[in-house]
């Protein structure tokens, strides 16, 4: 885990405005249960991100405040996603498609 975490950091640093790194390397430190560590990172990422990937950096920052207990956040963040991606309303990309199970299921 720790050379990841290094060479995360390395390419982080090298491409900064770049979603992938930072993107994957918070994908690790969730999985890893570092929450707190993943955070900032995923909320890098979906600054950076356009389209698909801001779908999947929107889904992955909102599942993260959801494991820490933000719902709220959660929920803002999650239709934050869905009002800044355009795609045709009838047919919803599948990450868009994860996003909106996930509203459905923080407002129980």
């Amino acid at each position: 885990v720790a050379g990841a975490e290094a060479i995360y950091k390395r390419f982080e640093a090298l491409y900064p405005a770049e979603f992938t790194f930072f993107h994957a390397h918070a994908n690790m430190d969730y999985e890893l249960g570092k929450y707190a560590d993943a955070q900032p990172l995923q909320e890098k990422a979906f600054a950076l991100s356009y389209g698909n990937n801001k779908l999947r950096a929107g889904y992955n920052l909102a599942r993260l405040l959801k494991v820490q207990g933000k719902r709220k956040d959660a929920i803002a963040v999650a239709e934050k996603t869905l009002s800044e991606v355009k795609f045709p309303k009838d047919s919803a990309p599948r990450a868009a498609k994860q996003i909106q199970k996930l509203i459905a299921e923080l407002r129980g």
